[in-house]
This record gives structure tokens, sequence and C-alpha cells, in this order.
């Protein structure tokens, strides 16, 4: 099995609470400095790069590894998007990932056929505060510390 396909270890895990904390510390650091319905280079910038770590986070709350992923059952085994994820994660699922697609990722008819969602960094970044302080009331004290330690 090669490196980018293992699972992640018990020692991985450990050290990526580092990333994931960097993960939503750049989400809601991002979703501040982003002024929504401005625009430019910098500030198109700021929103996709603010897109690209909340699809992250996104897929971390999903729970549908590949590969080597980590996912929200890693931490807290009893995480069930379905139920924790609530309409938050619903409605990231419905239009982040389309809207990453399309819009960021791709150079598609979409960006021209279908406006752009006026409310999407508020939201984005409501949803995934949410889902952050559910994952985080269902963690450890341990994890709790690492997360909270580390965004200060």
């Amino acid at each position: 099995m090669s490196h980018h396909n293992a699972p992640p270890t018990a020692a991985d895990l450990l050290a990526l609470t580092a990333d994931l904390n960097y993960e939503i510390g750049m989400t809601w650091y991002l979703a501040r400095v982003a002024i929504p319905g401005s625009s430019g280079p910098q500030q198109n910038a700021l929103k996709e790069s603010l897109l690209i770590h909340a699809r992250c986070l996104m897929d971390f709350f999903n729970c549908k590894p590949w590969g080597d992923d980590v996912i929200a059952s890693h931490y807290v085994p009893e995480w069930d998007p379905a139920q924790d994820g609530g309409p938050e994660l619903a409605w990231l699922n419905a239009h982040l990932e389309l809207f990453i697609n399309k819009r960021v990722a791709h150079l598609t008819a979409y960006r021209q056929r279908v406006p752009k969602e006026r409310y999407l960094i508020e939201t984005v970044e409501s949803h995934i505060q949410t889902l952050v302080e559910r994952f985080l009331a269902k963690a450890s004290e341990d994890l709790r510390l690492r997360i909270r330690g580390l965004a200060s």
C-alpha cells in the first residue's frame, strides 16, 4: 500500500489536529477578510481560498474517506453526518461542491448561466462554524483542548 492510500494511523491523527485547526482557522479568517459583493483579483483570491478550506472541512464532516483522508469519525467515532451535520451540512453538500466545481475548479458555461449566490460567504462561514461547534461538543476533552489550544 502506498503512502497516499494508507489510512491514517493514531500518530497521524494526533499530528493532524494541527492541520484540522489550520483548516478551521483559515475558514474563519478568510470569511472575515473576503468582502461579500466585492471583486477584483485580491478579493477573488480570498473568496476562492475560503471555498477550498471550507470544502476540506465539508469533506471532513461528511465522513466519506478516500485513501488517506481524515474524517470527523476518526476523532469522534459516533459522529453521524446525517444527524450531526444537520441542515448545515446538507446545505453545504447541495451548494458548495457544485459551486466550487463549476466556478473555481473548472471553466464551465455554468459561470455565465447561473447567477452567483449573493450571501454565499456568510452562509458558508456560519454553517462551518455550527459544524465545528457540534463536532467539538462531541469530542474528547483532550481533542477540544488541542483544537482550542492551537487556535489561540
